[in-house]
């Protein structure tokens, strides 16, 4: 198999892919593939526009030229490709989304203060101007929920936050308005969408704190995050997984802060918060297996034992304690995980489940969840 990359400084006459064919068909009737793995356009005015680039006498050692061209890594990063701009220019950043590997999209703030978009699905189509009557008032930014869906966001003049989208079933709608937090807010939106079913747009409000909208069908009302932190510029959000987003923010102290959201725990699973300490109407304790309704759980504390664990999760299952407290501490003496006189003072490695312990277990394994 031969293996080969393309960047193309200077267009041939001759199509490329005609080359590439014909390269495939030479190699291929004795049995040898052609795998063309990469091919980029490369912008390096120097050596594009140059009559005679230098290669010597093609043996012997390599030129300055050849060691600019090939010092450049194979498959990794491309030189810089222009992709000119819609008629007019634009100003601020560009804002980018790929809805699949097949698809890719460009978003720009025209210089008539429309949007713009440039659309890749093999090859790189003409700027488009995608009207609908507003005037952008910030950069745009885009997102996909769908391999057959994209949704941009801007702000417009009247201090809105306004989404358009686009589904392969019926292009592009119309812009709709999704108002803006108390106050108002400073920059351009943010948004990300972790699973088809979700999507949040950000922003920071003209109180620097960080603001939020969400849609999970439809759209709910413009939520402040309430947590002490202030934002110097628009936040960035992100998602690692369908049920995680993350945020990052430059603080007022020119710092970057984070935060990050989790979806609640499912109520067929339990989570475990390990904690300093606790406090409550039964003193301190190592352990306490309560929890809001509907999210299993417990937590455990720093001074926990080795079983401490495994007996506080014993309680989420519906176990209560066989004995105490102290000193009416028979399950001690063999060694019962579910004693109530310490999972410290347990000295059996590992604890064992009484016969009724283990019973309950089989027939309910999850009663109380």
């Amino acid at each position: 198999m031969i293996r080969f990359h393309i960047k193309i400084l200077t267009a041939p006459f001759l199509s490329v892919a005609s080359m590439v064919s014909g390269m495939k068909q030479t190699y291929g009737q004795y049995g040898i593939g052609v795998d063309l793995v990469s091919q980029a356009t490369l912008d390096i005015p120097d050596l594009a526009t140059r009559t005679v680039v230098n290669v010597g006498g093609c043996s012997g050692a390599a030129t300055g030229d050849q060691a600019a061209l090939f010092g450049m890594p194979m498959a990794m990063w491309s030189g810089w490709i222009n992709l000119g701009k819609p008629t007019g220019g634009f100003g601020g950043r560009p804002a980018t989304v790929s809805r699949s590997s097949q698809y890719c999209n460009v978003y720009v703030r025209g210089a008539d203060n429309a949007l713009w978009g440039r659309a890749w699905d093999g090859s790189w189509h003409n700027w488009q101007k995608l009207d609908g009557g507003l005037v952008l008032a910030s950069d745009p930014v885009a997102d996909s929920m769908a391999p057959d869906h994209e949704h941009v966001f801007a702000r417009g003049t009247d201090g809105n936050v306004h989404q358009k989208w686009w589904t392969q079933a019926s292009s592009w709608s119309s812009w709709k308005s999704l108002g803006a937090p108390q106050g108002g807010f400073i920059g351009a939106p943010a948004t990300v969408s972790r699973s088809s079913q979700y999507c949040n747009v950000y922003v920071r409000g003209a109180d620097n704190a960080l603001w939020g909208r969400a849609w999970d069908g439809s759209w709910h009302g413009w939520q402040r995050h309430d947590d002490g932190g202030r934002l110097s510029a628009p936040p960035a959000p992100g998602s690692m997984t369908s049920e995680h987003e993350h945020i990052f923010g430059r603080g007022m102290s020119g710092g970057l802060w984070q935060k990050w959201w989790l979806a609640p725990t499912r109520a067929t699973e339990i989570v475990v918060f390990f904690i300093l300490g606790n406090t409550g109407s039964a003193g301190s304790l190592n352990g306490c297996a309560t929890y809001p309704p509907g999210q299993p759980g417990a937590v455990v504390t720093q001074t926990a034992s080795q079983w401490t664990l495994a007996h506080e999760v014993g309680h989420v299952l519906g176990l209560q304690h066989c004995d105490g407290p102290p000193p009416n501490c028979p399950c001690l003496a063999y060694g019962d995980l579910m004693t109530g006189c310490g999972t410290g003072k347990i000295t059996q490695s590992p604890p064992v489940l009484g016969p009724f312990e283990q019973i309950f277990l089989k027939i309910f394994p999850l009663s109380p969840l």
